[in-house]
């Protein structure tokens, strides 16, 4: 892993999400995994930012429904339905946390579903930058996660998955994906291995 190669995708670090009043934090069995999986994330962005690394945050926000909007259904429905996650609120908004790395974090916005690629510009700003391997942290385990990790290792980058820096709705969920799913198509590692191999890399 090279880090003037390697890309940091942080996906989905909105107020709903991790913010103690955020609407989603009633669908994860323990919210202290949800802050204890955000510390981590934090301390690694603090520490990338002393390393010449893109950082690229991929909030998810859904634009007002009204008569003319495609019924679906499902967990997007869902978050809709409770007002989460909604263009121009609150909960929308980065989690406060991040300010402290404005100058270094890229929005990349326009995200309305798991898949931090699917109707973004993405994978254009990776491929300009001449990226070659994503680093994910973020939530949830088994949906944005997942589905940004496979689109990713299906668009040809290398990926790896903080398995210290993500959540999902349960702890079987997580040990689930980071045992059995992750590793058909990504490579699973700590923040700290990750981190040990990134600054070895400016060495080389």
């Amino acid at each position: 892993m090279n880090a003037r190669t390697t890309a940091l995708l942080l996906v989905g670090f909105e107020n709903d999400k991790y913010a103690p009043n955020g609407l989603l934090r009633c669908m994860v069995d323990s919210t202290e995994r949800i802050d204890a999986s955000l510390a981590r994330a934090l301390q690694f962005v603090r520490t990338v930012a002393a390393i010449p690394m893109l950082v690229i945050s991929t909030p998810i926000m859904f634009d007002p429904v009204d008569a003319t909007t495609p019924k679906s259904r499902g967990i997007l429905t869902a978050i809709r339905d409770m007002g989460a996650l909604q263009r121009g609120t609150w909960g929308a908004e980065p989690i406060a946390e991040l300010a402290e790395f404005a100058g270094l974090i890229t929005t990349i916005p326009n995200r309305q579903g798991f898949n931090a690629f699917a109707g973004t510009e993405l994978h254009e700003m990776l491929t300009t930058r001449t990226i070659r391997h994503v680093v994910i942290a973020g939530n949830t385990t088994g949906l944005c996660v997942d589905s940004t990790g496979r689109t990713a290792a299906e668009l040809g980058y290398d990926v790896t998955i903080l398995t210290d820096c993500i959540y999902g709705r349960t702890f079987v969920e997580d040990r689930f994906y980071i045992d059995q799913i992750f590793p058909l198509y990504a490579n699973t590692a700590t923040s700290t291995n990750v981190l040990e191999q990134l600054q070895a890399s400016l060495g080389e």
